[in-house]
């Protein structure tokens, strides 16, 4: 008689911490869906920032070296093909002219085939 109480208080109190953990397990996972929510947000905004910094500066000449002949064009044309590799290079923010006296960005390419 003494065993079965001992079990069913054991019961008990493990039903007690199932449900407990269940209550945290909830509780974790809305905060999970609320983080990802609140970094989604951010991430627009950084984009839309960073998209808007670029796209004032799209009447900004730039000058490239594709493999030693010069080529100047607009920002806003190496833009203007959404995720193109210019596209990708000059949002990544991290492409810097190779030559900073002239800002000049060198690609190490066939100038033959880039004019068109």
């Amino acid at each position: 008689m003494i065993l079965s109480e001992e079990w069913k208080q054991t019961s008990e109190a493990f039903s007690t911490f199932l449900s407990s953990l269940d209550n945290i397990r909830e509780s974790v996972k809305q905060k999970q869906t609320e983080f990802d929510e609140h970094c989604a947000a951010l991430n627009n905004k950084i984009e839309e920032t960073h998209t808007r910094s670029i796209s004032s500066d799209n009447h900004k000449i730039v000058k490239l070296n594709i493999g030693g002949q010069k080529f100047q064009t607009s920002q806003g044309t190496l833009l203007s093909v959404h995720e193109s590799f210019f596209w990708c290079m000059l949002h990544s923010g991290g492409w810097k002219p190779d030559d900073k006296e002239n800002e000049e960005y060198f690609i190490d390419r066939s100038p033959t085939v880039f004019p068109l």
